[in-house]
């Protein structure tokens, strides 16, 4: 950077004028053939002379003796510029798939979890008061937030239990090729197959237990829910699949009250998970 070459005149075979990424620049070849960049004229970004043409042609046309410029057209070279940026990025945005990101527009994924016996704390004390001996609570991070998080409580144990009340929020990642929501559908898909086969097994083994399952309407994104009833005990157990973007809810509710009691307490559960959802 702080060195002068001179090149005598005679030397000097020819002007090659070179487009650039961000203008043109002027490149001197001399009669051994090499080539030296000139720090002017020069145009673009690192422009020195605004009027390129007339500086390279005045200094052509002084000097003792004048040489052929060749120029290159900035068309050809722009254009190919052009496809060539343009095809290193449709590449990187088919490999990145930036529509499947949380950021992207349309998007409202949540990017962490509430403590799901935070959640169950307050309606639990309403139907099941927990002794805390008997509460059972998983927790698993991922260092900065939740990606899932069980709370479980049950009272009494035996033919004394009165009932429990179990929570799960799994918060689910994208992958390489699939996104987290699109990811979440399926995994719904398999938790409520789960759930539905364990109905059909208990149904098929106990006659006395009826259950009536289907999709519920204003929960979430999707939701699905089965209300088991046991003639011979009383006892009701509701079991609740939702999916919210990329999360879903598992609810678990058993006690001996009436079906109705039981359904309403189960679905005020589930709104509470979902109003604690945070989106992006």
């Amino acid at each position: 950077m702080r060195k002068t070459r001179t090149i005598p005149w005679r030397e000097v075979t020819g002007f090659h004028v070179l487009p650039t990424l961000f203008g043109r620049s002027v490149v001197v070849s001399d009669s051994d053939g090499r080539r030296y960049s000139l720090a002017a004229p020069r145009e673009g970004l690192l422009g020195r002379d605004p009027r390129f043409g007339e500086a390279l042609e005045a200094m052509n046309a002084l000097a003792p003796r004048p040489v052929e410029v060749k120029s290159i057209s900035m068309w050809a070279v722009r254009i190919t510029v052009w496809i060539v940026v343009t095809a290193i990025a449709a590449a990187l945005v088919f490999v990145w798939r930036p529509w499947l990101e949380p950021w992207w527009p349309g998007r409202d994924e949540a990017g962490s979890l509430p403590r799901a016996c935070a959640v169950v704390d307050r309606p639990a004390a309403e139907w099941l008061p927990p002794s805390p001996e008997r509460t059972v609570f998983s927790l698993h991070e991922d260092g900065t937030s939740f990606v899932n998080s069980e709370c479980a409580y049950r009272s009494g144990q035996g033919a004394g239990a009165r009932g429990s009340v179990r929570l799960e929020l799994d918060r689910v990642l994208r992958t390489t090729s699939t996104g987290a929501t699109e990811k979440a559908r399926a995994d719904y898909a398999e938790a409520r197959e789960a759930v539905a086969e364990c109905v059909r097994a208990r149904s098929g083994r106990d006659k006395d237990w009826t259950a009536v399952v289907g999709d519920v309407a204003g929960l979430g994104d999707q939701a699905w829910r089965s209300v088991a009833l046991d003639r011979g005990t009383g006892e009701t157990e509701v079991r609740i699949v939702i999916r919210r973007a990329n999360v879903l809810v598992e609810i678990d509710h058993s006690a001996q009250r009436p079906k109705e009691q039981v359904v309403s307490a189960a679905d005020a559960l589930a709104r509470e998970a979902l109003r604690r959802l945070d989106g992006r």
